[in-house]
């Protein structure tokens, strides 16, 4: 008799959740938190490789501790991805982390949009040194880029800070795979080495002007320093070869 009973109870539950349109909380298709959701999404993704990344639906993070959340739960699922944490608030200097376990599967990065600078390092101690495959990386309101910030970056292509105002020295040296930046109007310092050794880079273009006292003149392999101080120099786009020294402006 309670057998039967206990049946009908069920039957009965699964009709008025029907009826009334509510969810069944054991139900997956429910909406989880963020991490929750980059964790069943990554489940529900193929394997893959870092030139078929899967991209990841924006994740919110409020703190560097959902960071640190964020990045267990990549090294767990170990699959390549595109992440965009452009929701985020609750990190106005980002800070990798130190050996940030699950960075290597990190192929493209949104920086959240409450950021305004990522953190500087040493040439032993670099900030992204663990993101090996990370080709692209953006943020909206990045305002400054630390000493050695992506130092060794060298599958690093593709770079869009639109409000940078600072550049650190050794930013960006030995980025192997760079083959053009573009120096934003905004930008008012470029330190000591910042694209040094960045053997692809081919061309630069600046968007404003920038003065003398604040512009290293090694941070660029070449005479980029010294044509840009030059005659008809200033802000527009400059060229040279592959690992080339002499650089030229287009008019």
């Amino acid at each position: 008799m309670l057998k039967h009973q206990a049946k009908l109870f069920g039957f009965t539950f699964i009709v008025f959740l029907f009826l009334t349109g509510c969810k069944n909380p054991l139900d997956n298709n429910r909406e989880p938190d963020d991490m929750t959701k980059i964790a069943l999404y990554l489940d529900r993704s193929p394997g893959n490789t870092p030139s078929n990344p899967i991209t990841l639906p924006p994740v919110k993070l409020n703190s560097q501790s959902d960071w640190e959340d964020l990045l267990a739960i990549l090294a767990s699922k170990g699959k390549y991805v595109n992440l965009d944490i452009s929701p985020g608030i609750g990190m106005d200097i980002f800070n990798p982390g130190m050996f940030p376990h699950g960075a290597d599967l990190i192929v493209s990065l949104v920086l959240p949009a409450g950021t305004s600078g990522i953190i500087g390092g040493t040439v032993f101690v670099r900030p992204f040194i663990d993101f090996i495959n990370l080709k692209e990386i953006s943020g909206n309101n990045i305002e400054t880029l630390g000493n050695y910030s992506f130092y060794g970056s060298r599958y690093l292509e593709t770079v869009e800070f639109p409000a940078l105002t600072i550049i650190g020295n050794n930013a960006f040296s030995y980025c192997y795979m760079m083959t053009g930046i573009t120096i934003p109007g905004s930008v008012t310092a470029i330190g000591a080495g910042a694209f040094s050794g960045c053997q692809s880079l081919t061309n630069v273009t600046f968007a404003g002007e920038i003065d003398r006292s604040k512009f290293s003149n090694s941070a660029f392999n070449g005479d980029l320093h010294a044509k840009y101080f030059g005659n008809n120099g200033g802000p527009g786009t400059y060229s040279r070869t592959r690992n080339g020294t002499v650089w030229t402006k287009h008019e």
